[in-house]
């Protein structure tokens, strides 16, 4: 956090299956990257991505 605000968000996949979060960074843009990051889209305020297990994903604030 920075300033009170969310600046970066990781997570890695113990089983894979879907990972779903409620947009930290209130509802501006975001950057994707890490092993899953081309496979996040937005479904409303929800971050949505399909990951297997192992794979890792990094959302930054831009």
């Amino acid at each position: 956090m920075k300033a009170g605000k969310v600046v970066e968000v990781r997570a890695t996949s113990e089983k894979g299956g879907d990972f779903r979060l409620e947009n930290p960074f209130s509802g501006e843009a975001y950057r994707a990257s890490g092993i899953a990051g081309g496979k996040v889209r937005n479904i409303g305020l929800i971050i949505e991505a399909d990951m297997r297990p192992g794979e890792q994903i990094r959302l930054t604030a831009r």
